[in-house]
């Protein structure tokens, strides 16, 4: 037995006899390809390949979508993606798709079916074409490789369409693979985005907080990849991108009543105090000083800033017996709604998260998920939590993913324990948190520089239709 076929590469056609130099280069394409499970990157791989393999100017390698009659294809170009969809009815690529047969034409222009448009747009000259189908193990036809101007001016012979079939019969399994791959990367991104949106649900006022961030943090990663502050892959980009979604996934864990807090005290809890109030000031008769008593709970209760007079109000309404320990320890938090035993609950949320996601099994290319997420909170000087890290013990996908919660955290909607702040003042905030060190310098200046805040960058996919 030959090695091609211990390998099982097709042998060529009777009459047909392919040069060992190019059996051994089939070979190696095939190895070089087999691995692959993105899409995309296959996709640009094998046109690469192809254009080796069949001595050509140029290949592409297009997917047969049989229910919209169209050919398509994926190109990697760096982090982005580029689509390129146009009619199976317009080119020889479409005869090939559509008819499932080998389409050899020495002179494009010749040829009825060449389609010229590509041509006149860009200013380049087809001569030599070459369309192999792709064909599943059903011998449905998957898709077409299509090779441009054969090397020296000559049109492809019987050998090119052999090699390439062979080829081609492999790549449509490949391709298979890759779609069964990206199927299972679709189902695991619906559950990535429904579950952000199930924590953000719990709260109407921090609604689509999950899903800001994400964008936030994916701009500012390329913009960290573009200035040479850290490489970011694409799929580095889809990890940073889950951890952003799922970052506040504990919270799931945090008690309805602390989660959604709006004051210190509950109404229900404001209610029963000035109904004791209401019977004190009949039992006294003291009613003007019991209503201002009331009046300062009322003021103490919004988690507005509290003032020193009014933080010793609420100390003196404790010791005469007006405010039970716990509703006198909830009035004098001074900044938010919080008490520190709430606070550490709520704090909890970051440990919870990585607890969590640690339990699902995630591919080696987002196994950092849970950690990143787990970090989202800690500051560079180090008084940050859970962990109170500092410096480089913070990875740059952490403090990206900081940086991105932290602005939408002051800018987002108005929420009962504070007000939306205005872009600038956002801004002025964060420079002053990164001048005294508590966030990464370079990474807020390009955020605010690039204003990252306004654009979309976290597509990976621009889609060119073309008419052929």
């Amino acid at each position: 037995m030959s090695e091609p076929e211990r390998l099982g590469v097709a042998a060529p056609a009777a009459g047909v006899e392919c040069g060992t130099d190019r059996l051994r280069e089939l070979l190696a394409a095939i190895k070089e390809l087999s691995g692959e499970l993105e899409l995309d990157v296959l996709l640009t791989r094998a046109m690469e390949v192809c254009t080796r393999l069949a001595r050509a100017d140029r290949s592409s390698l297009f997917i047969y979508d049989r229910g919209k009659d169209e050919l398509w294809s994926k190109v990697a170009q760096g982090l982005d993606t580029l689509e390129i969809r146009f009619p199976a009815a317009k080119g020889l690529a479409g005869v090939c798709a559509r008819e499932g047969r080998t389409v050899n034409v020495p002179d494009a222009y010749a040829d009825e079916c060449f389609n010229r448009e590509f041509d006149l747009k860009t200013g380049y000259r087809t001569r030599s074409v070459l369309c192999v189908p792709m064909k599943d193990a059903r011998g449905r036809v998957l898709g077409v490789i299509q090779a441009l101007n054969r090397a020296g001016g000559r049109p492809f012979d019987a050998e090119d369409e052999e090699l390439l079939s062979a080829l081609g019969a492999h790549i449509a399994a490949f391709v298979e693979n890759a779609q069964l791959y990206e199927s299972i990367e679709r189902l695991f991104e619906a559950f990535v985005r429904s579950s952000s949106t199930a924590i953000d649900e719990r709260d109407p006022a921090t609604a689509g907080h999950s899903r800001r961030v994400a964008k936030y943090a994916i701009n500012l990663a390329r913009a960290a990849h573009a200035e040479g502050l850290a490489e970011f892959t694409r799929a580095r980009l889809r990890q940073l991108r889950y951890a952003a979604l799922l970052h506040d996934f504990g919270k799931i864990g945090v008690r309805e009543s602390v989660l959604a807090k709006r004051n210190k005290l509950s109404d229900d809890r404001l209610e029963a105090i000035s109904e004791r109030m209401r019977r004190l000031a009949l039992e006294r008769g003291d009613a003007p000083g019991l209503e201002r008593a009331l009046e300062l709970v009322r003021r103490a209760n919004s988690p507005s800033p509290l003032s020193d007079a009014d933080a010793a109000g609420i100390r003196e309404l404790r010791e005469q017996g007006l405010l039970t320990p716990q509703e006198a320890e909830a009035l004098s938090v001074r900044r938010g709604n919080l008490t520190p035993a709430e606070w550490q609950d709520m704090k909890s949320h970051a440990e919870r998260s990585r607890n969590i996601l640690s339990k699902i099994p995630w591919p080696e290319e987002l196994a950092r998920v849970p950690e990143i997420a787990y970090l989202h909170h800690e500051k560079l000087d180090g008084s940050g939590y859970p962990e109170g890290l500092s410096g480089d013990a913070i990875g740059i996908d952490a403090r990206i993913l900081e940086v991105a919660d932290i602005y939408d955290a002051l800018t987002a909607q108005d929420r009962p324990y504070k007000p939306a702040l205005p872009h600038e003042k956002a801004r002025a905030i964060m420079e002053e948190d990164a001048s005294a060190g508590r966030l990464d310098a370079s990474l807020v200046r390009l955020f605010f520089e690039r204003e990252l805040h306004a654009v979309d960058l976290t597509g990976d996919t621009q889609v060119v239709v073309q008419a052929g």
